[in-house]
């Protein structure tokens, strides 16, 4: 079986339903009587599973899921190596995108053959840093765009202000969070006070049709 599970910041009450999710979906008992890692642990021991975690903040996150399972493998995802060494997991780095992936990503995105990008894009691609995450928002942001949107959101690129946040940024993400800021900017003014509006949300928390609203 294969058990995908996004933890990032989620508080640390929501591991015991995670915990009793997985054993049911892996054909487990559902006994409230019994503490959520017992039914995990001696379900997982005789199953073949993949668990996958992804966006691991600190070594409290992996922890609950780890069990012996001799047929399991257990996959999570971090930007900090020591989770990994203090978990004594495999370590495998995702290194930034090489100039040939970054553009066949960029114009994947953007809905374009490699050989039909403006000449733009050679400045989108310095500014983006081979991060996928931002070349995949700027891609989809200028599919159908003209030669000239594409010159203007070079522009804006560069001259994204991140000043506020430059410090907490993890490595390397600073590309990110410019695609971020030029994707808001080059929605309509109305749209943009919606979408700031929502920054009153938790992370992760559902904007139900109720608070979109109550927000808009």
């Amino acid at each position: 079986g294969l058990v995908w599970i996004t933890v990032g910041r989620e508080p640390t009450r929501d591991w015991a339903a995670r915990l009793r999710e997985i054993t049911k979906v892996l054909g487990g008992a559902s006994d409230e009587t019994v503490a959520p890692e017992t039914l995990y642990r001696t379900t997982i021991a005789s199953k073949a599973a993949l668990i996958v975690i992804d966006d691991i903040w600190s070594t409290a996150d992996v922890a609950p899921f780890l069990a012996e399972s001799p047929r399991s493998r257990f996959l999570f995802t971090t930007r900090d190596a020591s989770i990994a060494r203090f978990s004594g997991a495999r370590e495998h780095r995702v290194d930034l995108l090489e100039a040939t992936q970054a553009r066949e990503l960029l114009a994947l995105w953007a809905g374009l053959e490699v050989a039909q990008l403006p000449p733009a894009a050679d400045d989108i691609l310095r500014e983006c840093g081979g991060l996928p995450l931002a070349l995949s928002t700027v891609g989809a942001l200028l599919r159908g765009a003209t030669p000239a949107e594409w010159a203007d959101t070079v522009e804006l690129l560069h001259n994204a202000d991140l000043a506020a946040i430059e410090e907490q940024l993890p490595a390397g993400q600073q590309s990110f969070f410019r695609a971020i800021d030029v994707s808001v900017k080059t929605l309509e003014p109305k749209m943009q006070q919606r979408y700031g509006s929502l920054a009153v949300l938790l992370e992760d928390m559902p904007a139900a049709l109720p608070v979109l609203e109550t927000l808009w």
